[in-house]
């Protein structure tokens, strides 16, 4: 009996200490088990964490590029490369070599009463010079180009020194004959009737010639038409002016 009672503490101690291996066993293993899922949840996280900054690396150099981008297309270099408007390019005068006038190549924008055009010819300070004038008609009309009724020497007999008839500046006997003056000749589509070296809109330019028998009409040319006539001084008409001098 006593042998039974030992051999069954003996088993049953074997029992409990195979148990206790299962349990330590078990415990190593959860242990195991959680260091290899922290081990794993720190990989995963380092691994996710490091994608996305290298994802955030790339986006900033994605923003990068696209800020570079941004000032290559904005910035002072490309702005330098742009043509400058704020004045009128080539020269600001130029010289008629048939007649050696010096004209304003550029027109003021703002039309004017024909005497407020002498004094901004005569008050003008352009390119050095100061000794500008509004032209008188013959000087005017010397920059008429194809229209051969109006060209200088052509059929009309309007100059600066004959602008009347029947008086001191008076050249012809009538008012018929000044008719190819008031005619010119045909609208001509984006093209002036003046050399293309100067520039400014196809209008009416004032001439610095009164008709003399009235004193208050002045004459012009209209360089859509190459046509002369007279308009009234007062505020009621303005027009373009282009300086000159020389001569």
């Amino acid at each position: 009996m006593k042998f039974l009672q030992v051999r069954f503490g003996l088993i049953a101690m074997c029992v409990f200490g195979l148990c206790v291996v299962a349990l330590g066993c078990s415990d190593d293993a959860a242990y195991e088990t959680n260091n290899d899922n922290v081990d794993s949840d720190t990989g995963k996280q380092n691994g996710n964490d490091t994608g996305k900054q290298n994802d955030s690396d790339k986006q900033n150099d994605s923003d990068t590029d696209k800020q570079g981008e941004s000032d290559s297309d904005n910035g002072p270099g490309a702005d330098t490369s742009r043509p400058d408007t704020s004045e009128p390019s080539g020269p600001l005068t130029w010289v008629d070599e048939t007649t050696d006038l010096e004209w304003q190549r550029t027109p003021p924008e703002d039309e004017m009463e024909a005497g407020d055009g002498i004094k901004y010819c005569d008050d003008l300070d352009l390119d050095g010079h100061q000794d500008w004038r509004l032209p008188n008609l013959s000087e005017l009309r010397s920059l008429i180009r194809g229209c051969p009724v109006t060209e200088t020497g052509g059929e009309c007999p309007l100059t600066s020194e004959c602008v009347d008839v029947g008086g001191p500046a008076s050249c012809y006997e009538d008012y018929s004959e000044t008719y190819s003056c008031t005619r010119g000749c045909s609208f001509r589509e984006e093209e002036c009737y003046w050399p293309s070296e100067l520039s400014g809109p196809c209008r009416f330019y004032w001439s610095d010639s009164p008709k003399s028998s009235s004193g208050y009409l002045n004459y012009y040319i209209s360089f859509a038409h190459a046509h002369l006539n007279t308009r009234h001084i007062s505020e009621k008409f303005k027009y373009k002016v282009r300086c000159v001098r020389g001569g």
